[in-house]
């Protein structure tokens, strides 16, 4: 008897607290007229709720219903925990309309939760509180360089669609080929909208395809929301590519890339204050997000034979046991010319787990662009684990897709002036000791770019003159028995 009295007192004293710790109530209020005239909500068959902080931004707990009174005011109460008290929620509301949620584009609505709860006042959904004017928005975006890289396959059923504050960046605005211009995609919306208000929005790319090239970022185009002002008349927004990737920003022609990276004094990222040295490097890699490199350690499963780098004096690799490991990687015609990438050290069996992120923290990567017209090009080494705000801009020698020249020649840069990169051509007849040194105004060496034998052809070198003063420079070749010098100004 007093085992079960025990048990029933322990239960109930269980069930209080239970009950006092979610003792906190605050009722919410939304005005949803304006939303039943513009016909996004209709309370026949649409729901409402009200999502935040306080509930993970998620579900349809609570659902708002119209109070006692037919005045558009939807309203739920919410139990809060009383942790909450003293402390600022953050809140927004969410219609479930034709399947599909639509949120508020306000910045978050707050809330501070006081001891014993309380009532939020009334506000319009959006804070929209007159209908407005009626006018049309054409949308328009050109699709070709995402077709021509295989990203965009109209014939495969990929989608493109306009997504913003005006439809809930849902999926309803599917835009279709334009009548009038090759390559370009269009949706004309009819919006009701009040004069100055501004509207926020991306272009999507919508596929089913698991096989192929697909769309970066998960369909969506990259950084901050477009936006465009609403007039009360019909508009058309300006035309852009999607993403903003024009032709200028891929390559015209297959290029190999020989990546260099610096292993001496390597340390791991993921030990302990990012300090210690590997054990061991047993492999080095390269990672990044342009094809053919992809993230190693977001697909650890796929086949990163042709990402390895070698110090052996091969695969691109200058010279064998230096500690500067290489690899020449084919990008081929249409990929983007800005690759991001990073590197990355597997060691000894047991105390790593490979792939794994560990030259530098989180979407902390190299930058580099890519130059078109040559068929091959060295980029200048990289040390492991430094970093710049942005990393140089790939400079080296490229071979030229020409002829045999006949002669040695030495070509003016261009531009000239420049800044921060300029291009030297420069030409060798038959397999030579090639040096290329630039000097300043005072005759002192500032660098030597190239020094090696080269066979016959057409070169370009890539100079970046990013961390050098302003002023005048001469660069020299010597090749042979031939030697020419001219003249260069970096202008910043």
């Amino acid at each position: 008897m007093t085992r079960k009295l025990t048990f029933c007192v322990l239960l109930t004293i269980l069930l209080v607290s239970l009950s006092m710790a979610q003792n906190t109530p605050v009722k919410f209020q939304v005005k949803m007229s304006i939303q039943m005239l513009l016909g996004n909500f209709n309370p026949a068959t649409d729901s409402l709720t009200v999502r935040g902080t306080f509930n993970g931004w998620s579900g349809f707990n609570p659902l708002l219903t119209e109070g006692a009174v037919t005045d558009s005011i939807y309203e739920a109460t919410v139990a809060l925990p009383d942790s909450l008290a003293g402390t600022t929620i953050e809140y927004k509301y969410v219609i479930r309309h034709a399947g599909q949620d639509f949120w508020e584009t306000r910045s978050n609505r707050t809330y501070q939760v006081p001891s014993g709860g309380g009532v939020i006042p009334v506000v319009y959904y959006d804070d929209r509180t007159s209908i407005g004017v009626t006018a049309h928005v054409l949308f328009q975006v050109d699709m070709r360089v995402q077709m021509a890289i295989g990203a965009f396959v109209p014939d495969s059923g990929d989608q493109v669609l306009v997504r913003g504050s005006f439809n809930g960046w849902g999926e309803s605005s599917v835009m279709t080929p334009s009548t009038i211009h090759s390559g370009v995609w269009e949706y004309d919306a009819t919006l009701t909208m009040n004069p100055g208000d501004t509207i926020e929005y991306k272009y999507y790319i919508k596929t089913s395809r698991t096989s192929g090239k697909l769309p970066s970022n998960g369909g969506w185009e990259g950084g901050s929301n477009y936006k465009v002002g609403f007039t009360g008349s019909d508009i058309i927004v300006p035309l852009r590519f999607w993403d903003n990737v024009d032709f200028s920003t891929i390559l015209a022609n297959d290029v190999h890339v020989i990546f260099q990276v610096l292993m001496k004094g390597a340390k791991n990222y993921q030990s302990p204050n990012h300090d210690q040295p590997f054990p061991s490097i047993d492999s080095v890699f390269i990672a990044g997000a342009q094809e053919p490199l992809f993230w190693l350690w977001d697909h650890s499963n796929w086949d990163r034979s042709q990402l390895k780098f070698y110090d052996d004096g091969t695969h691109g690799d200058l010279t064998a046991g230096d500690s500067i490991y290489a690899r020449d990687i084919l990008f081929k015609k249409n990929t983007t010319k800005v690759i991001e990438y990073k590197y990355s050290v597997a060691y000894h069996p047991g105390q790593a787990s490979f792939p794994e992120d560990n030259e530098a923290g989180f979407q902390q990567n190299h930058l580099a662009d890519i130059i078109d017209g040559v068929s091959r090009i060295r980029m200048t080494v990289d040390t492991f684990g430094v970093w710049q705000t942005r990393t140089k801009v790939l400079t080296g020698v490229g071979e030229v897709l020409t002829a045999l020249p006949r002669s040695y020649s030495l070509e003016q840069n261009y531009p000239n002036p420049f800044n921060p990169t300029t291009a030297i051509q420069y030409t060798v007849p038959v397999r030579s000791a090639v040096t290329i040194t630039l000097y300043n105004v005072l005759g002192k060496e500032i660098a030597t770019y190239v020094n090696k034998e080269q066979e016959a052809g057409t070169y370009k070198l890539i100079i970046d003159g990013s961390y050098l003063p302003s002023g005048v420079y001469f660069y020299q070749m010597r090749a042979g028995n031939f030697v020419d010098t001219k003249k260069m100004m970096l202008l910043k």
